[in-house]
């Protein structure tokens, strides 16, 4: 795997995003890994009729690129330290459960920061 360290930002999608780091992890190209789901706003339901996809998330687009890079190598071990600012929202829970399933020797720790916004 070429990256030790990933980070994503919800509002950079693309690499000709407006502040668009070399690293950051993106939108995938093509079929993800990982597929994201539509929740409603309070984060809590999925496909209801307020619901919004939820793939510029940082999680789906951290753990997309992070099995990109491993190419299929469920050997794979290591641990993930993932933070986010927010709680996760059901379809990146949905997301982590499933990375764990694929890849049970990477270890995923969840970290929050319970929704208060870094600067």
């Amino acid at each position: 795997m070429n990256n030790k360290e990933f980070f994503a930002h919800s509002s950079i999608n693309e690499a000709t995003d407006k502040d668009a780091l070399s690293g950051i992890s993106l939108k995938p190209q093509g079929e993800p890994a990982f597929k994201a789901k539509k929740v409603d706003p309070d984060n809590a339901k999925i496909d209801t009729p307020e619901s919004y996809l939820r793939d510029y998330d940082t999680e789906y687009k951290i753990l997309n690129d992070i099995a990109t890079q491993l190419s299929g190598n469920k050997n794979a071990k290591g641990t993930i330290n993932l933070f986010t600012e927010r709680l996760t929202c059901q379809s990146c829970s949905d997301i982590i459960m499933a990375f764990r399933r694929e890849y049970p020797n990477i270890t995923v720790n969840v970290l929050t920061n319970d929704g208060k916004v870094v600067k």
